[in-house]
């Protein structure tokens, strides 16, 4: 499953390039992208859980801090998920006001608070509240 994940990535990429290309050709217009120059917009984002999104513009702050909290999310989960050393597809990762909440089930301890320094390095991140919980198998 380890070397699934670069090209499933890259296969995310390819079809999120490839739905910008064509909104492009058609004179439409394209979401903005985050640092890694992933589409930040929830219908070319690459695909995740529903529960993996941001909070609604009316509870977050407006449609700007909606934005910045799917980009914010999408790395993290995107961070988890490429870490060897993680679970990532059984993290949820919500985010609100540049704040990251974690939950959902890891392996041990030393997972747990990988988990936890990945989301709190990564860009954007205000904070990290952790609801994880160690469950020896995920």
């Amino acid at each position: 499953m380890k070397k699934r994940i670069p090209g499933l990535i890259a296969a995310v990429l390819v079809m999120s390039s490839g739905i910008a290309m064509s909104a492009q050709e058609n004179g439409a217009a394209t979401a903005p992208n985050n640092d890694a120059g992933i589409p930040v917009s929830p219908s070319s984002g690459p695909a995740m859980n529903k529960e993996d999104t941001a909070a609604p513009a009316e509870e977050s702050g407006g449609v700007g801090q909606t934005l910045s909290d799917a980009a914010i999310t999408t790395s993290v989960k995107s961070k988890l998920i490429a870490n060897s050393g993680t679970s990532g597809r059984n993290i949820k990762v919500t985010t609100e006001n540049g704040v990251v909440v974690l939950s959902g089930h890891v392996k041990s301890q030393a997972e747990k608070t990988l988990a936890m320094q990945i989301a709190s390095d990564t860009k954007g991140v205000k904070s990290v509240q952790d609801e994880l919980v160690i469950s020896g198998s995920s």
